[in-house]
């Protein structure tokens, strides 16, 4: 979901070709302004997402050990916040 979303800044940040599409170099979108997309990327990746236990015991387990291991590459600016991610105990 949060990959999708950040797609979807990337086409709204991206230059336009003459049909209104984003502009894509070698798999790249063409970003015209990458200050303001950093930032609402930032602010996505602030956003808390809220994932119910009931049925979903077994995805929960998967996704905590998949973040437990996580390592976000620095992506354009040394100094922006870290994106925080909280599991908390399914036992």
């Amino acid at each position: 979901m949060v990959d999708q979303d950040r797609i979807e800044l990337l086409k709204e940040h991206s230059k336009k070709d003459e049909n209104g599409e984003p502009i894509i170099h070698d798999d790249t979108y063409d970003v015209k302004d990458m200050k303001a997309f950093n930032e609402d990327l930032q602010e996505l990746y602030s956003e808390k997402m809220v994932i119910e236990g009931g049925d979903n015991r077994e995805m929960l387990r998967t996704i905590k050990a998949v973040l437990k291991n996580l390592r976000i590459p620095n992506m354009m600016d040394s100094n922006r916040k870290s994106m925080i991610i909280y599991v908390t105990s399914l036992e």
